[in-house]
């Protein structure tokens, strides 16, 4: 259901772009869904049950494959990046809302401690990061964002524990308050302009100043600054990778928060709103589109201020405080710096029109050799035998309607190519009344063949 549901929205935006990416990601899902069914039957064949449970055993491999595939776990996350920017302004605001959370939840379910999942979300969220830190359409790098967030998620669900589950919950339920309003923003934004490429905009803070704000709102509370959401539920997460047992996770999510910052609070803004005025005509925003950021901007601000808001309704008890001294100076430090930093450099690193490879080349680039290979040549051997086929058809049944003038019409145009003299040009195409004998003589002629047999037979029997 959530694949159709899924694919609607991204072919909804009725282009061709959209369409070839909407078959993609239908593509993908199916493969992942494939596996998660094989899981779920060999699970069935092997227990005789089909409960939900904490999984282990050879079954839930296909199980967490399928997951992963929907959690977009590099490298089987392609499909995200690819499809979401391709949706309609609305389909992307419900798809970073709903889809990937699904898969947070099953895993929080069925593979709480799994260590893999942890060492795959540290490395999740600073891969998200860094191509988003690369990449040009604004709600590409959004798209790219998702990836880094979900990496902190099951990096917390890898971890397992009361206070790690609790905040990889919490983070998906912030995630889905602050990722659909920076969806929102730059979906206004690409309403209002047409265009999605930073490199295509600039100047914007004229003339959709309350957008700014708005998305803003999304920027700081996703970076984790005090008095938003992401705050008190990244800040969990990343608490709980501090005192686990591997220190370099800790490093890499705190990594992944300074790219977070670095692309979505500020690279994003500053190009789209402040960058070089591009002279774009600019639409006038529906009221609804405002009303519905808004509402969302003051959730945010809400839930940042009252933790309790969140923490009562969290799996497990809360054992935590967000407002401590150590976690305010950690996180207004490092947000500092990455915003000293990111003055410093923000002339060398103006966005540039191109596309950044993925995963994904490894098989959209072979994939028109392969569909020649194992669809064309195939298809083309098949229509010539379906030609050779009707040739011998149609040959045969004109042959039995006159097989006497079929000889005598054939061979007089043989043996007039071969002619010197100029002889009654023969039609091509067989006239099967030409040269047509009476029916006496037919039958004689067909009398005289069962003769020759059974003279032939008689001497084989002799």
């Amino acid at each position: 259901i959530m694949l159709i549901g899924s694919g609607y929205l991204v072919w909804a935006r009725k282009n061709p772009s959209s369409g070839r990416a909407g078959m993609r990601y239908i593509l993908v899902h199916l493969a992942g869904g494939s596996f998660l069914l094989a899981g779920i039957l060999w699970h069935l064949a092997e227990t005789g049950s089909i409960e939900f449970v904490h999984l282990d055993g050879a079954p839930s491999y296909l199980v967490l494959i399928g997951f992963a595939v929907n959690a977009a776990i590099p490298p089987l996350h392609a499909w995200l990046p690819d499809a979401y920017p391709e949706s309609t302004v609305t389909g992307s605001v419900f798809l970073s809302a709903f889809t990937t959370k699904v898969a947070v939840y099953t895993l929080a379910r069925g593979f709480e401690g799994l260590e893999v999942l942890m060492w795959a979300g540290a490395i999740m969220a600073v891969y998200g990061a860094v191509f988003a830190f690369l990449e040009n359409d604004i709600r590409k790098i959004l798209s790219y964002h998702i990836i880094s967030q979900v990496g902190f998620m099951v990096a917390a669900i890898g971890l397992g524990g009361q206070l790690a589950v609790n905040g990889a919950v919490a983070l998906a339920f912030t995630n889905i308050l602050y990722k659909t309003l920076l969806f929102m923003s730059t979906g206004a934004v690409l309403y209002a302009t047409g265009r999605s490429k930073l490199s295509d905009l600039g100047g914007l803070y004229k003339s959709m100043p309350k957008t700014f704000w708005l998305y803003m709102v999304g920027g700081v509370s996703i970076s984790g600054f005090p008095l938003f959401a992401g705050f008190i539920s990244k800040g969990m997460v990343i608490y709980a990778a501090e005192t686990g047992p591997a220190s370099t996770v800790f490093i890499l999510l705190l990594v992944a928060s300074v790219g977070t910052f670095l692309s979505v609070g500020l690279k994003l803004p500053y190009f789209a709103w402040f960058g070089k005025d591009r002279g774009l005509k600019v639409e006038s925003l529906p009221r609804g589109m405002y009303a519905g950021m808004g509402l969302i901007s003051l959730l945010c601000f809400v839930i940042g201020v009252f933790p309790a808001t969140l923490y009562n309704i969290l799996p497990n008890p809360v054992d935590y405080q967000a407002y401590t001294v150590g976690h305010l100076w950690e996180t207004v430090s490092i947000l500092t710096f990455t915003g000293l930093v990111f003055w410093i450099m923000k002339d060398k690193i103006k966005p540039k029109p191109g596309i950044t490879l993925d995963f994904d080349w490894l098989y959209r680039k072979p994939a028109p050799f392969v569909y020649k290979i194992f669809v064309d040549t195939p298809a083309s051997i098949f229509s010539q035998f379906e030609q050779a086929s009707y040739a011998l058809v149609k040959g045969v049944v004109r042959f039995g309607a006159n097989p006497i003038g079929w000889f005598i019409q054939r061979g007089r145009q043989i043996s007039g190519m071969f002619s010197k003299t100029e002889a009654a040009k023969e039609p091509y195409e067989f006239n099967p009344d030409r040269y047509r004998h009476p029916l006496g003589f037919m039958v004689l002629m067909l009398m005289l063949g069962f003769v020759v047999l059974a003279i032939i037979g008689l001497v084989h029997t002799l």
